[in-house]
């Protein structure tokens, strides 16, 4: 693959991810992202939604949600966009950027989550 077709595949790439991720990362009345609401059904197996907490951003609009993940002292951020667990090493990031969609972000926390909380 030459250059220009590198260049022209990376653009396509960054307009289909702006386009998947522009859609599920609007606040809704909840006040919580779409892309939130998605990430707790997701992995509601390993984290009770109810055990999620609501904390208010720093430095901008809504919140992210933190709840304790397995017995190994793990805890789970949601953010408006991308994911973490933290606590417990290792830690594990999922970050936007790293995925074209949402749906395989999403996909890869879930099953993260699956493992630590076995």
């Amino acid at each position: 693959m030459g250059v220009l077709q590198w260049f022209e595949k990376q653009r396509v790439w960054r307009r289909e991810h702006e386009a998947a991720f522009r859609v599920v990362t609007v606040l809704t009345s909840s006040g919580l992202t779409i892309f939130q609401h998605r990430a707790m059904e997701a992995v509601a197996a390993s984290v009770p939604p109810d055990s999620f907490r609501q904390v208010p951003m720093d430095n901008e609009p809504g919140v992210y949600l933190l709840a304790s993940l397995g017995r190994a002292g793990h805890e789970l951020y949601i953010y408006p966009n991308e994911a973490g667990i933290f606590g417990a090493k290792p830690h594990a990031w999922f970050e936007e950027w790293a995925y074209l969609t949402p749906e395989e972000l999403i996909g890869a926390l879930a099953k993260e989550c699956a493992n630590r909380a076995a």
